[in-house]
C-alpha cells in the first residue's frame, strides 16, 4: 500500500477537491482535530470523533478545557492527529451538516458489531481515507445515507444489516470512488450496497459480500451508474449474486463476473445501458483468464484490489472506452491511483507496463581507438505479478560500438503485450599512451643534466671548454717556436 504520507496527501486533496463537485457551498471550512481514539463525550481536554461530529453539527466547542474540539462553522473538516481504531460504545450522533471526515488512511471506525457507524441525515458529507467496519443495524450496517454523501479511498468491510444494505444503505445521493466494499452481509437483500436513490460508483471493487435473498454485491432499486469497477466473488441466496438490477442501470468499463446465485449469478434482470463491460466469463475463457485467483490483495494504493491476470488474450485488458477512462469520475487513474493510458482496461484495476531493472554503464578502453565489439549482460524485466518479461536490447550485446558514448535501450514485453523501457550507456575510449622512454646515448657521450643548477655549467660544456683551452695553449707554443727560428 502507499506510504502513510502519500495517503494523507491524497485524502486531503480528495476531500477539498470534491466539495464543489457534490454541491457544497464554497464557505471556508472550520478545522476540528480529533486527538483521541476514545469514544466518550466529556470536558476532559480531549477531542473524540463523537464530540467532533457534535461540534460540527452545532457550531459549538465540546468543552472549555484545552484540547477539546473546536466549534464548527460552515463546511467543517474533521481530521485526526492520532491513528488506530475507534471502537464505538454507542451509536454516533447523526451527521446533519456539511462535513468532511478525513481519516488519512490510518483511522478505522468500528461499530463493535452492535452499532451502525455513520448515519447521514442532512447536508453534503465526505468520508475519505477511512476503514468502516463491524457496523450493525437493520439497514446500512456501515453507513446509512439519506442526504448527499461522497465516499472516497475508503474500505467498507465486515458490516452487517439485519434487513438491507450490509455495507451501505442509500436513499439519497451517493458517490463512491477508489474504494473497496467487501465482506458485508445482509439478512435480506443487498449485502454490499442497497441503492434506493442515486448511486455513482467508479474505480471501486465490490467483493465477498453476501445476501440471504437478492443482490449480494449491489441491489439497485434507484438510479445506478457503474464505471471502471469490479464486482466479483459476491453471493446471494436467491438471485443477483453480483448485481440485482431492479432500477435504471448503466454499466461502462465494468466487470461483473465470478459471482454466485441460483438465478442470475452475476446480474439478475436486464441492464438498461451496457458499454464495454464484461458480464460473466466469455466463452472459451475462465475467470482466471480475467482476474488473478485469490481475490483481494495489497496491490499498492490505499485499499486492497483484485488484479487483472496478465494472461495473453485477457478480454479486460486494453478493451475499455478511453474517453470514459480519461473523464471524471475516473480521471485517468485506477482504484490504486495508478495511471490509465489511452488504451485503458475494463474494471477497477489498470495493468501497468513491465519494468526493466537498472543496469550500470559499460566502459571499454582500446588502443588504438577504433570501433570494437562489446558484450554485456542484459538487464531483467519484471511485471506487477512478479513474472519475468522478455527483454530485448538495441544495440544488442556483441554489436560493434563506435568510439564515444552509445545509449543502449532495453525493452521488456509482458504476456499481454505491454512494454517498458530502460537505458544504459556503452562508452568506448582510447587507452592512454604511455610516456616515451629516455633516449639511449653512446658510451662516449655524456648526458646533460635535465635541469642544471643556476651558475653551474653542464659537464659536456666544461669538457669542451677545457679542450678549447688546451688547443689555444698548444697553438700559442707553436707560434713562439716559429718566431724564435725566424730570428
Amino acid at each position: 500500500m502507499r506510504p502513510v504520507g502519500l495517503r494523507r496527501v491524497g485524502a486531503v486533496v480528495l476531500a477539498l477537491g470534491v466539495l464543489g463537485s457534490i454541491g457544497v457551498p464554497s464557505v471556508l471550512a472550520a478545522s476540528i482535530t480529533v486527538n483521541s481514539l476514545a469514544d466518550v463525550a466529556a470536558n476532559d481536554g480531549a477531542c473524540t470523533l463523537r464530540e467532533a461530529i457534535t461540534a460540527a453539527n452545532t457550531d459549538t466547542t465540546s468543552g472549555a478545557a484545552t484540547g477539546e474540539c473546536a466549534a464548527g462553522s460552515g463546511n467543517d473538516v474533521i481530521h485526526f492527529s492520532v491513528s488506530g481504531t475507534i471502537t464505538l460504545a454507542s451509536a454516533l450522533p447523526d451527521i446533519t451538516t456539511n462535513t468532511t471526515i478525513s481519516g488519512d488512511g490510518v483511522v478505522t471506525v468500528s461499530g463493535a458489531s452492535s452499532f451502525r457507524v455513520f448515519n447521514i441525515t442532512a447536508g453534503s458529507v465526505i468520508l475519505s481515507g477511512l476503514t468502516i467496519t463491524a457496523g450493525s443495524a437493520a439497514s446500512g450496517g456501515g453507513i446509512n445515507n439519506a442526504a448527499t454523501l461522497f465516499v472516497g479511498i475508503s474500505t467498507i468491510s465486515g458490516n452487517t444489516a439485519g434487513n438491507v444494505g450490509g455495507g451501505i444503505h442509500n436513499s439519497g445521493t451517493l458517490t463512491v470512488t477508489n474504494s473497496t466494499i467487501d465482506g458485508n452481509t445482509a439478512g435480506n437483500v443487498s449485502g454490499g450496497i442497497h441503492n434506493g436513490g442515486t448511486l455513482t460508483l467508479a474505480n471501486s471493487t465490490i467483493s465477498g459480500n453476501t445476501a440471504t435473498n437478492n443482490g449480494g454485491g449491489i441491489l439497485n432499486a434507484g438510479v445506478l451508474s457503474l464505471t471502471n469497477s469490479t464486482i466479483t466473488g459476491n453471493s446471494a441466496g436467491v438471485g443477483g449474486g453480483g448485481l440485482g438490477a431492479q432500477g435504471l442501470d448503466t454499466l461502462v468499463n465494468t466487470i461483473v463476473a465470478g459471482n454466485a446465485a441460483p438465478t442470475g449469478p452475476d446480474v439478475e434482470n436486464s441492464i438498461d445501458t451496457l458499454s464495454t463491460s464484461l458480464i460473466g466469463v466469455p466463452s472459451g475463457k475462465t475467470l482466471a483468464d480475467i482476474l488473478v485467483p485469490g481475490g483481494l490483495a495489497d496491490n499498492g494504493g490505499p485499499t486492497r484490489t483484485i488484479a487483472l491476470a496478465l494472461v495473453a488474450g485477457n478480454p479486460a485488458i486494453d478493451a475499455a472506452t478511453a474517453s470514459v477512462c480519461a473523464a471524471a469520475p475516473v480521471n485517468a487513474i485506477d482504484q490504486r491511483g495508478r495511471p490509465r493510458p489511452a488504451a485503458c482496461d475494463i474494471g477497477a484495476y489498470e495493468a501497468q507496463p513491465p519494468t526493466v531493472a537498472a543496469h550500470a554503464n559499460v566502459s571499454v578502453a582500446v588502443s588504438p581507438p577504433a570501433p570494437t565489439v562489446v558484450t554485456y549482460t542484459k538487464p531483467t524485466g519484471t511485471d506487477e505479478q512478479g513474472g519475468v518479461a522478455a527483454v530485448t536490447c538495441l544495440p544488442a550485446s556483441g554489436s560493434t560500438f563506435a568510439v564515444g558514448t552509445t545509449t543502449v535501450t532495453c525493452t521488456a514485453t509482458d504476456a499481454v503485450g505491454h512494454t517498458g523501457t530502460g537505458t544504459f550507456e556503452v562508452i568506448v575510449s582510447a587507452i592512454a599512451a604511455p610516456s616515451p622512454p629516455a633516449p639511449t646515448l653512446p658510451n662516449s657521450a655524456f648526458s646533460a643534466s635535465a635541469s642544471p643548477s643556476r651558475g653551474t655549467l653542464p659537464a659536456g660544456a666544461l669538457l669542451a671548454g677545457m679542450l678549447l683551452l688546451v688547443s689555444l695553449m698548444t697553438l700559442a707554443a707553436v707560434n713562439r717556436r716559429t718566431a724564435g727560428r725566424r730570428r
